[in-house]
């Protein structure tokens, strides 16, 4: 059986790469799915300066776009579990927040280190 994923023609993939307008998510690369590419195009072209995202992959398969979300550096994955594990009032860590993103933190590591947890 052929598990390999075939994209749908009202799939149009695109990988965005945050920018330091977005703050401690600098670097993170996320992936989205559009109808069409004139329906991303519409989208992005309507996103407010300085844009908080880049696209660094367009028209893509949904392979390629979860393997360039695999290379955000964990460390970005880090800085974005503090600052939404920190009230923005306080400055105070939000314990219960801080363990789901430590929970989260494990399972990224896990995806992209799978050879550590052999």
């Amino acid at each position: 059986m052929n598990t390999k994923t075939v994209n749908k023609p009202s799939e149009y993939f695109v990988a965005l790469r945050y920018t330091a307008a977005a703050g401690a998510y600098k670097g993170a690369i996320t992936w989205t799915n559009w109808r069409t590419k004139e329906n991303f195009d519409q989208w992005f072209s309507g996103q407010p300066e300085p844009k908080q995202q880049i696209v660094v992959g367009e028209g893509i398969t949904a392979e390629r776009a979860v393997e360039l979300v695999k290379t955000t550096p964990f460390d970005v994955y880090v800085a974005v579990a503090v600052e939404k594990s920190t009230d923005r009032d306080t400055g105070k860590i939000l314990l219960r927040v801080a363990w789901m993103e430590i929970l989260q933190l494990a399972m990224i590591d896990r995806m992209q280190h799978p050879e550590l947890y052999e």
